[in-house]
């Protein structure tokens, strides 16, 4: 945000994960209207991605959103993979972290340059996000937290009829009245429809506030 300017900058640097091969710096008005700032600032972002992957013939397969960006616009994140079909996470950029404050704030394009760097170390074969097997074999779901895909339950509701919705919303209500914990164990975190169902699965039920863990059992050697 500059100060005593009614702007917010804006920083995209365009890694191809061995060089950043481009990069800008917009300013976006706005306003004290906190969600007509949000709603600006995510447009402006999904069309600035979007107009350079057609000029480019590019698809992009990440994307890393700052923590200052995404506490200004929460639902860019999720209208990153909606609409581009693009995994967002989002970055820590040093501004105030681990109770420490950054002598020099960083600008725009420091920012999304670091960012971007953070982000391709958690990409591995075949443009996949890097599995994270936690503490006792925890699958960490979303990479514990930084991929954001979903932000709201509205974007879950609007996909199915109001029915469907409201049986939903009573069986997430009674497992949570009686404090049910819900543990599901596999023997590998992916491959196959049941590991690519329970990711969409953990996500959901995360959201809707039940307690429940995915485990990876593991062999002994003998």
């Amino acid at each position: 945000m500059l100060d005593n300017e009614p702007y917010i900058e804006v920083g995209i640097t365009i890694h191809d994960t061995d060089y950043s091969v481009d990069f800008c710096v917009h300013k976006v008005r706005c306003g004290n209207d906190a969600v007509e700032c949000a709603n600006k600032l995510t447009k402006h972002c999904v069309e600035q991605v979007r107009s350079f992957s057609q000029q480019h013939g590019c698809k992009f397969i990440g994307a890393g959103v700052g923590k200052p960006l995404f506490q200004l616009a929460p639902h860019l994140c999720s209208a990153l993979w909606r609409e581009l079909d693009i995994i967002p996470m989002v970055m820590g950029v040093y501004i105030h972290e681990h109770g420490t404050t950054t002598p020099i704030p960083p600008t725009a394009d420091e920012q999304a340059d670091s960012v971007v760097r953070k982000l391709i170390m958690w990409f591995g074969p075949r443009h996949l996000p890097r599995l994270q097997i936690g503490f006792r074999n925890l699958v960490e779901v979303d990479l514990g937290g930084l991929v954001r895909l979903v932000e709201d339950l509205k974007e879950y509701e609007a996909s199915v009829r109001p029915p469907t919705w409201r049986a939903c919303m009573k069986v997430a209500e009674e497992i949570k009245r009686m404090g049910t914990k819900i543990a599901f164990f596999s023997s590998t975190p992916q491959g196959g429809g049941v590991a690519l169902m329970r990711h969409a699965l953990i996500r959901f039920w995360k959201l809707l506030g039940v307690d429940v863990k995915w485990y990876m059992s593991v062999l002994e050697s003998r």
